[in-house]
């Protein structure tokens, strides 16, 4: 679900508070995403343990979630966010060419954790169950 930062605006800027409250796990780790040429497809992955805040700092970027049928896309723009599941496909396209990224992770990286393959991330999920 698309999520929108509060967001004050005066003559000397924009501030777009995140609080602690607003993120469903402890932070583990912050990384962001710039210099993305337009139309760049990042991500391409699931995590099996990794939940995610994905913020949109800056320009415009399309966010896809999900497989299959069951895939969701939203465009953010500055202050919008979405919550990123474990075992969620994602991908983002970056729709202008200084966009920027802001993610919050609920693990420090470990390589282990990636699924690249939709086919892969469909046959855990279904031994899941």
């Amino acid at each position: 679900m698309l999520n929108k930062l509060s967001k004050y605006k005066d003559n000397d800027g924009s501030l777009f508070p995140l609080s602690l409250e607003d993120i469903p796990f402890e932070v583990k780790r912050i990384f962001f995403i710039t210099e993305t040429p337009r139309s760049v497809i990042r991500g391409k992955h699931a995590h099996r343990v990794t939940q995610q805040i994905f913020i949109c700092v800056k320009g415009k970027i399309q966010v896809l979630l999900g497989e299959g049928w069951d895939a969701y896309c939203y465009i953010l723009n500055p202050g919008d966010y979405v919550y990123i599941p474990e075992m969620t496909w994602d991908e983002q396209r970056y729709l202008e060419e200084d966009s920027v990224a802001l993610v919050l992770c609920s693990t420090e990286y470990n390589p282990n954790d990636y699924i690249y393959y939709k086919e892969q991330l469909i046959r855990e999920k279904s031994n899941e169950n």
